[in-house]
């Protein structure tokens, strides 16, 4: 009975210092109020400071190779074949380096036919590569419009395989400026060795010329830029004309003069390791001057954002490429979709592309 008493005593004692039905009052609840609103101040501003992170982050911020003076300008190289060699008029062409790239892929990969092309010891005697070579002198011998745009849709193009479709067209150059070497080695008489084998330089030289003049993408004037150094080279080992050996020269030093330029601007996109910085990308995407290097731009876009990005970073990037998948020049629009479309196992491509 005693214990019953002290526990209706107490249970009576409790419910007067808490008020009706047992909620607190007085000082005691103001105190309760106050804990508890520091509690929900406190989270709401954690909250608010999450959302300002959030609304803050950007691409990130370029590096001096997009930011410095001049380097979203246009690399100037006129490299017209038609200075050193006859080029003809009309149209064509651009249909016979179709059938040329048709035969040299032969249904395979272009890792095939760049490691093939590397490793031959005697193109003259390969069927495959007579059939290439044919097309692209045949290439040379017809003209090609002004305005037509390089673009080989048996050459699909995007972040993880813009190496490789770099490698393949000088890969098909250099079958070209090869085989002119063979020529001249296995000719015995000096002075008809640099006859018997200009076809090939000559092919060789126009090829890349249209390449660096209508080619779309970056990989492709590159591979101008590269295929015109060894054809040039045969040109100038070969030709007894003084006056024509000056021009080889000159139009040489102007190559390699702009090809340094496009090599330290592709070094802040190209990277093996898909660590291109995003601020650069952003850079070239939407302010170079030149289209092949906003392409360039848009598509390593679709690497570094698994390489090269956190998640928030990454959502930045989509809606970069949301935007620009909109825009009305259609190849920006295409690859901005592809990026987009990118995933992150399509990154280990890259690792196929090392060494070629």
């Amino acid at each position: 009975m005693a214990l019953q008493k002290s526990g209706s005593a107490g249970s009576k004692s409790q419910n007067k210092s808490n008020g009706k039905n047992g909620k607190p009052k007085g000082k005691g609840a103001m105190i309760g109020w106050m804990v508890s609103g520091a509690i929900l101040l406190a989270v709401l501003v954690t909250g608010g400071i999450v959302v300002v992170r959030r609304m803050s982050v950007d691409i990130g911020d370029p590096t001096v190779a997009t930011s410095a003076p001049g380097a979203l300008e246009v690399i100037q190289l006129d490299l017209d074949a038609a200075k050193v060699m006859e080029v003809p008029s009309g149209k064509g062409a651009d249909a016979l380096y179709i059938e040329a790239i048709k035969a040299a892929l032969d249904g395979k990969d272009v890792y095939e036919f760049i490691a093939k092309e590397r490793d031959c010891t005697n193109r003259l005697e390969e069927p495959r590569f007579q059939k290439v070579t044919a097309y692209l002198i045949q290439a040379a011998d017809v003209g090609m419009g002004s305005s037509v745009e390089l673009v080989f849709k048996d050459l699909p193009i995007k972040g993880n395989r813009d190496l490789a479709v770099q490698a393949f067209l000088k890969s098909l150059g250099h079958l070209l400026t090869n085989t002119a070497e063979e020529v001249a080695l296995s000719t015995k008489d000096p002075a008809s060795k640099g006859t018997l084998s200009y076809k090939y330089s000559r092919a060789a030289m126009i090829y890349a010329s249209r390449l660096w003049k209508h080619g779309v993408y970056a990989a492709y004037r590159y591979a101008g830029l590269s295929v015109a150094g060894d054809a040039l080279a045969q040109f100038q080992r070969f030709e007894t004309n003084s006056d024509k050996l000056v021009q080889l020269r000159e139009l040489d030093q102007a190559r390699i003069t702009a090809g340094k330029k496009w090599i330290m601007k592709a070094a802040c996109a190209q990277r093996w390791d898909g660590k291109a910085e995003p601020g650069d990308l952003k850079n070239l995407a939407l302010h170079d001057q030149d289209r092949s290097w906003r392409l360039q731009g848009i598509m390593w876009f679709g690497i570094v954002q698994w390489t090269n990005a956190g998640p928030e970073k990454r959502v930045e990037i989509q809606k970069l490429l949301q935007k620009l998948s909109t825009d009305q020049d259609k190849y920006i629009a295409e690859q901005a979709r592809l990026a987009l479309e990118t995933q992150r196992g399509d990154v280990q491509e890259l690792g196929n592309q090392i060494g070629i």
